[in-house]
Parts: structure tokens; C-alpha cells; sequence
């Protein structure tokens, strides 16, 4: 699915590996994801978290990293569908968003979160997985 010329209104954001480290428990945010959140939010996008992980983890992992307040809502392992995938179009519901004009990003191409964008049909930007050498910058990704 491409996001390319449409009208981004909801971000699905996944937490470990995009938005936080995936290979230790530094909470450090991604470089450029404050000022991608920051944007964003002026921008008036709704911007949410999909975690397989328990709210209240996820939660302090946002306050520790002083991005809890950015989120519109958060869903967490609760909210996963009966095939483990995010439930993506449960999002887009809550939010009164269609599909089309959703973006999931996340660091999983092969796992739970290509499979959740496949099954939902929406549109997935795939960005590397946030490990201790990492070169990449939310600052390139602009809708």
C-alpha cells in the first residue's frame, strides 16, 4: 500500500525497534522522531501507538522518553486480532479515518507488522530497526 499523494490524517506508530531501541532498555527516542511528532501534532494529525506489548509498559516506556504526551491513544496486546496482527481498521474506526488516508510505520517487514498492513490493507512505511548504530532520521519521513 503507498501513502504517496494522499491525505495522511492518522499515524500508527509501533514502539520497539521504531520508535525505541529493540536491543536494550534505553528509552532514548529515535533521532528526529520529537520534531516528526512535534510536526505532526501542529499539522493536526492524530497519532497513535500499536504495541504487542502491555499498556502499562508501554506507557512508562513513552514517559521515559518523554513522548507519552504526543499520543492520541495507545493499543497494546489487548487490541490484537485473533491472528496476533494489529488491528489496524480498529484504529482508523476510533479515529473516524479511512484506510486510505492511514500510515503504519514500524521496523518489522517480514513479521507482525507486514502482516498487519496486508490484512487491514493499509498503507505500511517500513524504516530500519532502531539498533545501537543506527543512521536513520524520522526527519525523512514527511507527508
Amino acid at each position: 500500500m503507498k501513502f504517496e499523494n494522499k491525505k495522511i490524517s492518522l499515524i500508527i506508530l509501533d514502539l520497539y525497534g521504531t520508535l525505541v531501541r529493540a536491543d536494550t532498555v534505553d528509552n532514548t527516542p529515535r533521532k528526529g522522531l520529537v520534531d516528526f511528532l512535534k510536526r505532526n501534532k501542529r499539522e493536526g494529525k492524530k497519532i497513535v501507538l500499536f504495541t504487542d506489548d502491555n499498556e502499562e509498559s508501554a506507557k512508562e516506556v513513552l514517559n521515559e522518553a518523554r513522548i507519552l504526551n504526543y499520543f492520541d491513544k495507545l493499543y497494546s496486546r489487548k487490541d490484537l486480532d485473533e491472528d496476533g496482527c494489529k488491528n489496524l481498521l480498529k484504529v482508523c474506526y476510533d479515529f473516524n479515518v479511512s484506510k486510505y488516508n492511514t500510515v503504519f510505520i514500524g521496523d518489522n517487514g517480514f513479521g507482525r507488522d507486514i502482516a498487519s498492513s496486508k490484512k487491514y490493507r493499509v498503507a505500511l512505511k517500513i524504516i530500519p530497526q532502531y539498533r545501537e548504530k543506527d543512521k536513520f532520521s524520522f526527519k525523512r519521513i514527511v507527508f
